[in-house]
């Protein structure tokens, strides 16, 4: 890795992770509200169903630029660390932050491989530089942001 990134502590991933669940279910209480006011989403199932994704679709878009051009989820901002190629620190980009990282493992527990994200939690724990399945698929590492960033 390079040398002058300090690998992020396994607390500031964890408050970020749960940082980010909270935004997510704050912003679906704003605005489902708001969507269903119209007069179709109450007649139309499919509508409804449309209605009740739409805050998660939406939040998932504005996560999905962050941690492209950042490196960083709204929680990571916050917690001030960020997702960065490994070994050489660079950006990591799209396919690796959100693809990879998000994308891929959403697959998974969706199919039933919830195994998968228990040995990810592991990995996080028990890899010296705190490198869950998640980054070593993604060939990502998480690190604290410096003060010159």
């Amino acid at each position: 890795m390079h040398h002058t990134q300090k690998i992020a502590p396994v607390r500031l991933r964890i408050l970020a992770f749960i940082e980010n669940i909270v935004i997510n279910i704050l912003f679906s209480w704003i605005i489902l509200p708001i969507f269903t006011l119209f007069p179709v989403v109450s007649r139309n199932m499919l509508a409804s169903f449309a209605v009740m994704l739409s805050p998660l679709l939406i939040m998932a878009i504005i996560q999905s630029y962050f941690l492209t051009t950042r490196g960083q989820s709204i929680g990571k901002i916050h917690c001030g660390i960020k997702i960065v190629r490994y070994p050489d620190g660079g950006k990591a980009g799209f396919f690796r932050a959100v693809v990879l990282r998000e994308i891929l493992f959403r697959i998974f527990l969706f199919f039933g491989l919830g195994f998968v994200h228990l040995v990810d939690i592991f990995m996080l724990f028990l890899d010296k530089e705190h490198r869950a399945l998640h980054d070593r698929v993604a060939g990502t590492i998480v690190v604290c942001v410096s003060e010159t960033e």
